[in-house]
């Protein structure tokens, strides 16, 4: 077994979590995966991701609600339960991992990073990424002003914890979600303010995990020793993850609207095909290979070229 695990949830996701599980072993990582899902949209993947992970561990979330994990009052909330659900599953039955994350399923590992659980191990301390939308710092935020995916000073993933110290914390995140009708991202900050635990918390930056505004820095792809790595310069500073907001083919054209700058959009039209060329390369060449779904996954958008 080993020290550190990741848990996430997934309801088709497939680019993000086959990826994922490629990327782990890929650069190394010594991490069990936790895959939590609804069943009907995944099964044709599990048995092959079973097959070629040894760390490749699915739970299904109709067996958690069985044994009473909360449920939402409206019947069909899948998406609350698969958010709700891996915080949970974390501190309640990961207690055994020294450091655990919970990931989104829509996003992709670039690197090794199995440092960032051996900091929130030895530290206490509970690691996330700085939000660049929400336009203050995460120390001097209102709590009032947190009611969407944009206005939390912090991101709620990917993060790393100690699921023995933090079950407490993030065992609010479904009350908050239901009382104040929020997601997750916006329940987590606000849970951080309220109990006091932001001053505590350590801030990862953002372009190293979320890639918010992947429209202001020009990336660039290095291989070293054989693998691909993503990089802020040319100098190797490594991009751990990014979301998929960044390579989804109809979020892209949305995003790319933004930036006025000519730069910014040059660095945009970079990047996002760095994105779809790491997604692509982890997907399709390794260990674990998927049928490239463009009707349901998209692709490269046309106007970026």
């Amino acid at each position: 077994m080993a020290n550190f695990a990741i848990v996430i949830t997934d309801t088709g996701m497939i680019p993000g979590t086959n990826g994922m599980l490629n990327a782990l072993e890929y650069y190394g990582n010594d991490i069990d995966f936790y895959y939590l899902h609804m069943g009907k949209w995944v099964e044709p993947y599990l048995e092959g991701w079973q097959k070629a992970f040894p760390f490749f561990h699915p739970i299904k979330i109709l067996d958690l609600q069985a044994d009473g994990y909360p449920k939402h009052p409206k019947v069909g909330e899948n998406v609350w339960y698969c958010k709700m659900y891996r915080y949970l599953y974390a501190v309640r039955e990961l207690q055994k991992y020294d450091a655990v994350s919970v990931f989104d399923a829509d996003m992709q590992i670039t690197n090794n990073i199995e440092i960032w659980f051996e900091i929130a191990a030895e530290t206490g301390r509970f690691l996330l990424p700085n939000n660049d939308f929400s336009g203050q710092e995460y120390d001097q935020h209102n709590i009032e002003g947190i009611r969407g995916a944009s206005s939390p000073p912090l991101h709620n993933m990917p993060n790393f914890f100690d699921p023995k110290k933090y079950g407490w914390m993030l065992e609010q995140i479904p009350e908050e979600s239901l009382a104040e009708n929020l997601g997750d991202m916006s329940s987590l900050s606000r849970i951080l303010i309220k109990t006091g635990e932001i001053d505590k918390i350590m801030p990862l930056p953002n372009l190293f995990w979320v890639q918010s505004n992947y429209y202001y820095v020009n990336l660039i792809k290095r291989v070293i020793n054989g693998k691909w790595y993503l990089c802020l310069n040319k100098m190797g500073d490594r991009v751990n993850a990014f979301h998929r907001r960044w390579w989804f083919e109809s979020v892209c054209r949305q995003f790319l609207q933004g930036p006025k700058e000519d730069i910014a959009i040059e660095f945009a039209r970079n990047n996002v095909r760095l994105f779809w060329d790491f997604t692509r390369h982890f997907n399709l060449s390794l260990k674990h290979k998927i049928e490239w779904n463009e009707d349901k996954w998209g692709g490269y958008p046309a106007e970026f070229a």
